[in-house]
């Protein structure tokens, strides 16, 4: 389990010993956060949405000199997207890689000014691809811009074709987007 201030880890025999914590700086503010090796080093990592900001947040894991475990922050998108309330970790074109989808919440908090307030409500999914180094690089793909995300949402098979489809609410409705994939 992942929280700002770090994560429990589970016990090797689940014997009702009491999870240990580890402390951690894994941000400000978000909403979901998933652990995910990005830089391909086998070292989990932490993606997670900035609610109340700019982009995506990788924190790579690092081991310094001394030993101990660091997390380095940096912002994924952060020209391209604000307020990402909710972030979702699914294998969208079916190639084995998980891949993000996410978007900006639309009036999140009414006319209070949240960062990035008058961006336009989009929805992306973000195509997670693997270099030879390991390094996966997340492309953007558009779904929509005029939805957004609300503070949870679903991908899943909604028409059972066997492909993903995205099923969002927010302030601006409920909206299924179903994917169609073109035959090359």
């Amino acid at each position: 389990m992942i929280c700002t201030a770090g994560w429990w880890e589970q016990p090797r025999d689940d014997d009702g010993r009491p999870w240990k914590f580890h402390p951690a700086n894994l941000g400000g503010p978000c909403a979901d956060m998933i652990a995910y090796d990005v830089d391909g080093d086998g070292k989990m990592d932490v993606l997670s949405s900035s609610a109340h900001n700019f982009g995506i947040w990788w924190h790579q894991q690092r081991i310094g000199k001394d030993g101990k475990r660091a997390f380095v922050q940096q912002v994924l998108f952060k020209e391209l997207i604000a307020q990402t309330h909710a972030l979702v970790c699914e294998d969208v074109d079916g190639d084995g890689l998980k891949d993000l989808v996410t978007g900006c919440r639309w009036w999140a908090h009414g006319a209070k000014g949240d960062t990035g307030e008058k961006q336009r409500p989009v929805l992306y999914w973000f195509q997670a691809k693997k270099g030879s180094d390991g390094l996966v690089t997340f492309i953007p793909h558009l779904i929509d811009d005029d939805s957004g995300i609300g503070t949870q949402f679903v991908v899943t098979d909604l028409d059972g074709d066997g492909v993903p489809d995205v099923i969002i609410s927010n302030k601006k409705g409920v909206y299924a987007f179903i994917q169609v994939r073109r035959k090359e």
